[in-house]
Order: structure tokens, then sequence, then C-alpha cells
């Protein structure tokens, strides 16, 4: 009888550690910890390429010193239809501010004081009739973006401008503003991004076309 029992407990362990072996160790258990990991990965990769503005990075050199000649003075770059531009304010000009928004009456809560900082200057020029320009600018710090409608561009840094102007859409940190051309010829618009409040820092300015 002891030997039988014996004989039975060494069967009946050997079959229950046949059963466990396939989940412990089969490659089904390898396959799924090598998933996890390419997960991981692909995950990191979508991250990064949600938006490449790197608020560490030293911008100064690749954005363009302002002035392009009469009327030009204050404008770091021309604009163009895909543009995608990592520029900072610092080094920026000082020509827009308050009172430039206090002539076209549109103040918003501004007050006296906080478009004192550093600014940059783009033109879109020759919008078409009908057509559509759509500016986002992504921010490190708190900017402050806004448009004018322009008309030659010798009149450009014109600080009291006829307007209209106004300011994008969005928070401080991510703005966006699309203008319509409903007019017969084309214009030209002016776009700004000023620190708020005196802020410095990096920013991602992206136009697209319709």
């Amino acid at each position: 009888m002891n030997r039988m029992w014996m004989w039975l407990a060494v069967v009946s362990m050997g079959c229950g550690g046949n059963d466990k072996d396939p989940s412990e160790t089969g490659v089904s258990g390898d396959t799924d910890t090598d998933t996890d990991t390419d997960t991981d990965t692909d995950t990191d990769t979508d991250t990064d390429t949600v938006s490449d503005l790197d608020c560490n990075a030293d911008y100064t050199g690749q954005t363009p010193n302002p002035g392009g000649g009469v009327g030009l003075e204050c404008v770091t770059q021309t604009l163009a239809c895909g543009d995608e531009l990592f520029h900072t304010n610092t080094g920026g000009r000082t020509d827009f501010g308050y009172a430039t928004w206090d002539h076209l009456q549109e103040r918003a809560s501004l007050v006296n004081g906080d478009l004192a900082g550093p600014e940059r200057v783009y033109v879109f020029q020759g919008l078409g009739s009908g057509q559509s320009v759509a500016v986002r600018v992504e921010s490190c710090e708190d900017m402050w973006a806004s448009w004018i409608l322009g008309g030659d561009l010798s009149n450009t840094c014109d600080t009291t401008p006829f307007g209209p102007g106004g300011h994008f859409d969005g928070t401080f940190r991510d703005q966006v503003r699309e203008h319509i051309n409903a007019a017969g010829a084309p214009v030209n618009v002016v776009f700004i991004v000023e620190g708020f409040q005196g802020q410095e820092g990096n920013y991602k300015l992206s136009v697209s076309c319709d």
C-alpha cells in the first residue's frame, strides 16, 4: 500500500509540473514582455513628434535680426505657407505696445506696461482674395500674439496703424489667428509675437494656408 501511494504521488506531481511549464516559461510570456517594451518605445516616439519646441535650447542664432529695408525695420522675417519657425523674442525690438492697441481700440485686458518687453514682427505678403492664412504660436513663456492688416509694406512698422487689428485666440502659450481676405485685392498681414509683461523665451510659429 505504501509503495502504491508513493507511486501515485509521484505521477500526480509530474502531471502538475507539466501543466505549469507553458505558462511559466513558455514563448507567450517572453512575447508579452517584448510587446510591452515595444509599446513604451512607440509611446515615447509619438510624444516627441507632438511638438519640437525646446524651451531650453538657444534659438537666438536661428532668429534673424530685425530689419528689412525702409518700412520694414521692425520685421524679423517674412512668412510663407508651410513655415515652421523656432524663434525667440530675446533680442527683438519694442515698437508695438499698449499705445498701438489703445489707438486701434483693441486694448482688451491690457494695461500700460504689459507689452514693454521685446517683440518679433512677421509679415505675410500678398494674401489673395478669398484665401486664408492661419498662424499658430506655441510658446514656453507667456506671449501676446497679435495681428494688423497692413497696406503697402512701407508702413509695416507704423505703430499707429489704420488697422484693422486684433489679438490671437487661445491661451498665452498656445494661440492661433486665422485671417481670411475678403477684399478684392491682395493684402499684407502683420503678425506680432511679444513677451507678456516683459517675459522672454522660445516659441514655435506655424503657418498654414487655404
